[in-house]
């Protein structure tokens, strides 16, 4: 999430990295960085009312997403600036020749898959179910949103038709599957979240990119596949929640050889909120403080 007071960071100061040291792995050892973006990239002054949070950076400063290459954008912020927001986030991705799916002014566009080289990617999220893409957005009517499964009523029949169709795709030899998921601060995976993961992992899906939590989640491997129930929060501004270190998160680096899960790395990482003339300053780091690295792997 680099909305909110990222703005005036980038303002102040335009050569500050939000990538810290994950920078020269992100940019030569990886062939696909990935991320989901919590945040419109907007400079639309017409907010989603009534709702607590509101989150957008201004188009201007969206280049310091690079080295992404792929966003997911079906999350509970991406129409924070309603229907203009959402058309100017995917504008500047474009722009940037970032890719994204997950959301979009119909459900069609919601739905769509992207692919980058041989790998497809699909984006859906759990929450708001008035946010589903082709369902009218109360107080406007409208048709845009995300890319909708009601989980908990264990309904992901267009999911699982979704990954279907984007395996009969033959430039796709992997899926990633990346799922905004569950509530804040939830340390125990609901069984509909595992269902949904086993029936997605036996249905084509090689990655499941999980989101949402705010804190880690455990890890699993199934059917040759993995879930990644939540990730953490790679960079934000949020207040730290000390009991679940929310500033502690993990990327994970995946070598894929032959359209088989070869390897997979955690590497740990901890975000740093330092202030300097008024100015927040956050950046992501890898992090090699023990009590960090203990407690990612107790936790996966």
């Amino acid at each position: 999430m680099i909305g909110r007071s990222f703005n005036d960071l980038f303002q102040y100061s335009l050569n500050f990295s939000i990538w810290g040291n994950l920078l020269p792995l992100l940019e030569t050892e990886v062939d696909i960085f990935g991320v989901n973006l919590e945040t419109t990239l907007t400079d639309s002054d017409t907010p989603w009312i009534p709702k607590v949070f509101n989150y957008k950076l201004s188009p201007q400063y969206a280049d310091k997403l690079y080295p992404v290459q792929y966003a997911s954008i079906s999350n509970n912020h991406i129409l924070d600036y309603r229907l203009p927001g959402l058309i100017d986030t995917m504008n500047t991705l474009d722009n940037l020749n970032i890719a994204y799916a997950g959301a979009g002014i119909n459900k069609q566009q919601a739905m769509q898959p992207t692919i980058i080289g041989d790998i497809g990617f699909l984006s859906a999220a759990d929450h708001y179910d008035y946010w589903a893409a082709g369902k009218p957005l109360p107080p406007q009517k409208g048709k845009e949103g995300i890319f909708y499964i009601d989980i908990e009523h264990e309904n992901w029949n267009e999911a699982l038709e979704a990954v279907h169709k984007l395996r009969k795709d033959p430039k796709v030899k992997t899926i990633v599957f990346s799922l905004h998921w569950g509530g804040n601060w939830e340390p125990v995976i609901s069984p509909q979240r595992k269902r949904l993961a086993y029936e997605l992992l036996h249905n084509g899906v090689d990655i499941i990119h999980g989101h949402s939590s705010h804190h880690i989640q455990k890890v699993e491997e199934m059917n040759g596949g993995i879930c990644f129930y939540g990730m953490g929060d790679l960079i934000d501004d949020y207040a730290v929640d000390e009991n679940f270190r929310s500033n502690v998160a993990f990327i994970s680096n995946i070598l894929i050889k032959n359209s088989k899960i070869e390897d997979v790395e955690i590497h740990p990482t901890k975000i740093k909120h330092t202030y300097s003339d008024d100015i927040l300053y956050a950046q992501v780091n890898f992090t090699e403080e023990e009590e960090d690295i203990n407690w990612v792997k107790n936790n996966l």
